[in-house]
């Protein structure tokens, strides 16, 4: 539960940041689809279209979410 209110802030804090100088808003955004990944069932179908549409930005991704589950054990 309370990974996926992170995530959802997260999500919102990027998208405000895209529009605010203030906030980094790719780095929210990253962040909050991490925390989701796991636990959303939408947050996976996207993430698998981005390795049809994007590979190099799906392998960037892959390489984050290594990362972060290494971090979180």
């Amino acid at each position: 539960m309370l990974r996926r209110v992170f995530g959802v802030l997260f999500l919102i804090a990027g998208i405000a940041g895209l529009f605010l100088p203030i906030l980094q808003g790719i780095l929210f955004l990253l962040i909050g689809v991490l925390l989701l990944a796991g636990e959303s069932i939408w947050v996976r179908r996207k993430i698998a279209g981005l390795k049809k549409h994007s590979p190099a930005t799906y392998a960037h991704f892959r390489k984050w979410r290594k990362k972060f589950k290494r971090r979180r054990h």
